[in-house]
């Protein structure tokens, strides 16, 4: 993922100034919001042709619902990233439930 390359060092920066470690998360955490949110306001408003492809294989709502499992992916991993940062053990647990919730994301996509 881009994002990784940016906020890992950036919170590796700031984690011994937590304001700044929690200015960074703040910022990033708006940032990941803001373009997933204009990203699906932008595709709803002016779906564009050349993604009619991918609409026909997710019909419905299941663009949608394929778009917010992409953003709570990403929120996971910045979550898990900013654990790793503070040197907490939970960003295992982060990481397995990110695991989990995309196998059981496949498994519905099949069914």
């Amino acid at each position: 993922m881009p994002e990784n390359k940016l906020i890992f060092p950036i919170f590796t920066v700031h984690a011994k100034n937590l304001p700044e470690l929690k200015r960074s998360f703040s910022q990033s955490l708006f940032l990941i919001t803001a373009i997933a949110f204009l990203g699906t306001v932008i595709y709803q408003l002016f779906p564009n042709p050349a993604y009619s492809p991918a609409a026909a294989w997710l019909p419905g709502l299941a663009l949608f619902i394929l778009a917010l499992f992409i953003f709570f992916f990403t929120l996971f991993n910045l979550f898990s990233q900013l654990l790793l940062t503070i040197n907490k053990r939970y960003a295992a647990a982060c990481s397995l439930s990110t695991a989990l919730l995309q196998s059981i994301r496949h498994f519905y996509a099949k069914n």
